[in-house]
């Protein structure tokens, strides 16, 4: 039964029933009666919250393909489930389980009565997610996901002040997940590319798309108390350009 539809049916015959409770009232010869009106709201009590959809009722769906890797093979005949933490009254976290066929290709009903809490896209047979949302009351199409997610990232330096050589510049490096240490004076153009580097649980962007919508990307000059951020976009399989103003 719809939970709207469950509502009204239960509201009409709850209220009916207690006119009839306390029309009833007056007659101590009616108490027989009355017990068994009482014994009605129960059962009605429990029709209804029998009507509330559960946790995991499909309401909308995710489709797409898995790949091995950027440009790679489809991966085929792969268990997949949804997967949400905290979901509700369903402890286990599982909305709901599929499997891509012999093209890679996979389409997963699930719902949720949890709004708040992101849903992962993860591998059978283990705890690995190849992808994350927040829940959408809309399907999701054509999702392209990876097993091994890469990009390539582009660093590069729009120089207004150049400093002297007596300063220094720390930057991150997507290399090998470090700082980089620059001498000035600074000049424009680009520091360095980082290739086919992991992003290790890309999220669903939009269309297609996968990655990271907000990367933050920090340095400083001259070793300052306090690192400033640029966020920047990483797009999955793509090429991210983050630009550092040296003010």
């Amino acid at each position: 039964m719809p939970k709207e539809e469950g509502t009204a049916v239960a509201g009409f015959l709850i209220s009916d029933t207690l006119s009839r409770i306390f029309t009833q009232t007056h007659s101590c010869f009616n108490i027989l009666q009355i017990m068994k009106n009482l014994l009605t709201i129960s059962v009605l009590c429990i029709l209804f919250s029998g009507c509330k959809k559960n946790d995991t009722t499909p309401t909308v769906y995710v489709s797409g393909h898995l790949y091995q890797t950027c440009g790679g093979l489809a991966v085929k005949n792969q268990a997949l489930y949804i997967y949400q933490l905290n979901a509700g009254s369903n402890s286990t976290g599982t909305l709901a389980t599929g499997s891509t066929d012999s093209t890679g290709y996979f389409k997963i009903p699930y719902g949720t009565t949890n709004p708040i809490n992101l849903i992962e896209l993860r591998l059978g047979g283990g705890n690995y997610a190849v992808c994350t949302w927040p829940f959408y009351s809309r399907d999701i199409d054509d999702l392209n996901v990876y097993n091994i997610s890469t990009c390539n990232i582009v660093v590069r330096l729009n120089v207004i002040n150049p400093y002297t050589s007596l300063d220094t510049l720390d930057i991150n490096d997507y290399r090998n997940l470090t700082n980089l240490k620059i001498p000035g004076p600074f000049t424009p153009g680009i520091l360095y590319t980082a290739n086919n580097y992991q992003i290790l649980l890309p999220s669903y962007l939009s269309n297609s798309e996968t990655g990271i919508l907000e990367e933050p990307f920090a340095y400083r000059i001259n070793h300052a108390p306090t690192f400033t951020i640029q966020p920047f976009r990483l797009k999955t399989c793509g090429t991210n350009e983050v630009v550092i103003n040296i003010e």
